[in-house]
């Protein structure tokens, strides 16, 4: 198997997961999969979303809901009114909601919102 058939094989099984972990709406992962498509970009994303699993976590969910909502957050990600993620049929919508599930938002000391391409390693708490 080539690594795109490993991918497709990945972005199947990823919507599937994502999608029975009720996170979003209803028809929800058949959006995902059409923008998607075979964008090996936003297949290999979706497999980190995937793995890190945060969509089955409600507490994170509910956490993400709650930043998205900040007057000084400018994210495209919405929800709807059971807090379920709405997906719309867009790349630069889905890319931005890949980017939330894969947790590589984050914001500095000054407020300044970033996206990072590589993993965030956690420091030791202080102490």
């Amino acid at each position: 198997m080539n690594y795109r058939e490993r991918l497709e094989t990945i972005k199947g099984q990823a919507i599937k997961a994502i999608t029975a972990s009720s996170c979003l709406i209803e028809g929800g992962g058949e959006i995902l999969s059409k923008v998607i498509g075979t964008d090996k970009r936003l297949m290999r994303r979706l497999a980190s979303a995937y793995a890190k699993d945060l969509y089955k976590n409600d507490i994170w969910l509910t956490k993400l809901k709650q930043s998205s909502e900040q007057p000084d957050t400018n994210w495209l990600i919405k929800f709807d009114e059971r807090g379920k993620i709405v997906v719309e049929d867009n790349k630069k919508y889905i890319g931005e909601l890949l980017t939330l599930l894969e947790e590589k938002r984050v914001k500095t000391l000054d407020g300044i919102e970033y996206d990072v391409d590589g993993e965030l390693i956690s420091l030791p708490a202080a102490g």
